[in-house]
């Protein structure tokens, strides 16, 4: 309180809560003062500052038309954003369970061509990729509060092999596959330009994983020039090794009854790759 003429003040401390509520307030004002930005401005202040639209399109240089792509888009943290609505799904994810897999475990998400998204007005950075064909592109994009952003990004290869007569393929992929999951698998596979992936139900001693729906021509999707094929990874030890067995048609196993049975009958690999044979397959 204030003492006739004087110009100081003083501070009666009688009061406990006085006493703890002058030095929250003084503690605020230090924290308060450690956020300041070189404009002037507190940091918290700036965390609500509005969201724009960002819309974008990719298409291929060549054709113009617009072809599907993998996306990364982090903001000034690094941080990747929350997949748009359009981004191409999945029901199963790494671990075989129905998780509606969005994005990929690092964050980046696939796209058909085209997606828009409400974010946080700030600076991103955002890279698009296309496999191995196409060069990859890496752009800063500004978001301003109340406003769109509108972007067409065309996509050029260094070299084109399908011309040449080659046939890209991903041989080794693990997901679990129904019908109702073969066009956005089929979209994952061409935003990696790749025109065939074989999907591999996985096994164990114990049990299997990553099932497939069907085996050979049934088990194939096929649109286009690119198509979808199961496969199987199984049998598989640490002494022996993994085999990969391809475009046979069946799933062969312990339990098949032309294979030998007993304790130890998972390490036949050689019954294994005689009956894959057999089923028109190929495998090692």
């Amino acid at each position: 309180m204030r003492t006739g003429e004087e110009s100081t003040w003083r501070v009666t401390w009688r009061k406990p809560f006085v006493r703890r509520l002058t030095l929250l307030g003084a503690l605020l004002l230090i924290v308060a003062g450690s956020m300041l930005l070189k404009s002037g401005t507190i940091a918290f202040w700036q965390v609500a500052s509005g969201t724009g639209r960002l819309g974008m399109t990719v298409v291929d240089d060549t054709t113009g038309v617009s072809i599907p792509v993998r996306i990364r888009l982090t903001n000034a943290q690094g941080e990747p954003v929350v997949p748009p609505d359009n981004a191409l799904a999945v029901m199963w994810g790494r671990f075989d369970a129905a998780e509606d897999f969005a994005s990929l475990p690092n964050g980046d998400f696939y796209t058909e061509g085209a997606f828009e998204l409400t974010l946080t007005a700030g600076v991103y950075q955002l890279r698009i990729s296309k496999g191995y064909e196409y060069l990859e592109q890496e752009h800063e994009v500004v978001i301003a509060a109340d406003e769109e952003v509108l972007e067409t990004y065309r996509m050029a290869r260094w070299v084109d092999m399908p011309s040449r007569g080659w046939v890209s393929a991903d041989g080794h992929i693990h997901l679990r596959r129904s019908p109702r999951d073969n066009p956005s698998i089929l979209g994952w596979i061409a935003a990696e330009d790749l025109q065939v992936g074989t999907l591999l139900q996985m096994g164990d001693f114990w049990a299997t994983y990553y099932s497939q729906y069907a085996w050979g021509l049934d088990g194939v999707y096929h649109v286009e020039d690119r198509l979808l094929a199961s496969g199987q990874e199984d049998p598989r030890t640490h002494e022996r090794g993994h085999t990969i067995s391809l475009a046979a048609d069946d799933f062969v196993r312990l339990e098949d009854p032309k294979l030998s049975q007993g304790p130890s009958g998972y390490y036949y690999y050689d019954q294994v790759f005689d009956r894959i044979h057999e089923l028109g397959g190929m495998t090692g």
